[in-house]
């Protein structure tokens, strides 16, 4: 009975949702800018339809601010998270266990020594968004990590850079570090929070640093967040975007999901202009995700799409210690994590800046 009582809430808020939003989204059939690895074309931009006033807005303030944050990425800033996150003394960061906690308080640290807000609009008064889940005869927590940087204009309204921070753990006595997965997400979300925290300049809408918990076990985290965010009628105030998996070892291009769903053009779009705006090689998938955090958001109507290095059909070969002990921050290729990551950046302050509706 204590499985049931604990875990009911979030069960019932998935049938109400999935009852309220109705039929959820198919599968893609268009395959935006060819479906190849390319750096964006104007027409391909125009295919994605954010468009009539594309031209105007392409060279607008937005686009040379973000330009401008996108050069202040420090890849060497980032190489340092991923290794902190991906040492051994964190014991591969499973959720509910001692090293996940240890990353959820210095994430924290991290969030309250650039001066960034708590997210009262989800009811939270610290940066931990906490839940429970099962785990053999027992019930562990974990935590996301949220933190807000407010807004002007439209503060009401929230762009999120979001990643997850959790990994496999130790298996058979052997640590997995989770280097590439996904510590190369949660050190680009870390390093734009500096950026844009540090900045006098403010975004239009605000943006939320989420550092997701339990996406190795079925998306806990990510799945309570949903569930939170529909309970104080966030679900259509938020657009975001997740990042996955940033070290790819070759071929680095950028590949973003379409999800097969209208809501998530915005972004693809953001995506797309920063890709053309840096000349970096992008590649639009069609279809869902094969299963990231953006999956739960996906089903609780929330727009959303995922990001990552060299994920293409030739994953494999560009991440081939995916769920591997090997996955250690030497094989991260820093060069193409530093691509993704100003790419990213582009995108996060131009969808803040309603340069893409």
């Amino acid at each position: 009975m204590l499985k049931i009582i604990i875990i009911l809430p979030l069960l019932v808020g998935g049938v109400i949702m999935l009852v309220f939003y109705g039929e959820l989204h198919s599968e893609s059939e268009v395959k935006f800018c060819g479906g190849k690895v390319a750096v964006p074309t104007e027409e391909c931009l125009q295919q994605l339809h954010f468009q009539q006033d594309y031209k105007a807005e392409v060279d607008s303030k937005f686009a040379a601010q973000a330009l401008e944050f996108a050069q202040q990425v420090d890849i060497d800033l980032m190489m340092n998270d991923v290794a902190w996150l991906a040492d051994d003394a964190r014991e591969g960061r499973a959720t509910g266990f001692p090293g996940e906690d240890a990353a959820g308080q210095w994430l924290a640290e991290r969030y309250q020594s650039l001066g960034l807000q708590v997210f009262t609009q989800m009811g939270l008064t610290d940066f931990a968004h906490e839940f429970t889940f099962p785990f053999h005869e027992e019930y562990l927590q974990g935590e996301n990590l949220i933190a807000v940087l407010p807004g002007g204009s439209n503060a009401d309204e929230f762009v999120v850079i979001s990643a997850h921070y959790d990994h496999l753990g130790i298996e058979d006595g052997e640590i997995y570090n989770g280097a590439d997965d996904d510590a190369t997400g949660v050190a680009v979300v870390l390093e734009m929070a500096r950026i844009f925290a540090q900045s006098k300049i403010r975004p239009q809408k605000s943006i939320i640093f989420l550092a997701f918990s339990g996406e190795e076990i079925g998306h806990v985290g990510s799945g309570n967040f949903c569930y939170q965010a529909y309970m104080h009628r966030l679900v259509d105030k938020l657009t975001v975007l997740n990042l996955e998996m940033l070290g790819a070892i070759r071929d680095t291009y950028v590949n973003i999901w379409d999800q097969g769903t209208e809501t998530a053009l915005p972004i693809v779009a953001a995506v797309a202009a920063a890709s053309k705006q840096l000349n970096t090689p992008l590649l639009i998938s069609s279809g869902r995700d094969p299963g990231s955090d953006a999956v739960e958001l996906l089903d609780c109507k929330i727009a959303v799409t995922t990001m990552d290095a060299g994920g293409g059909d030739d994953f494999y070969d560009n991440h081939p210690h995916y769920h591997a002990v090997t996955d250690d921050p030497e094989h991260i290729n820093r060069e193409g994590f530093l691509k993704a990551a100003r790419v990213a950046t582009i995108a996060i302050w131009r969808l803040a800046n309603n340069d893409f509706r």
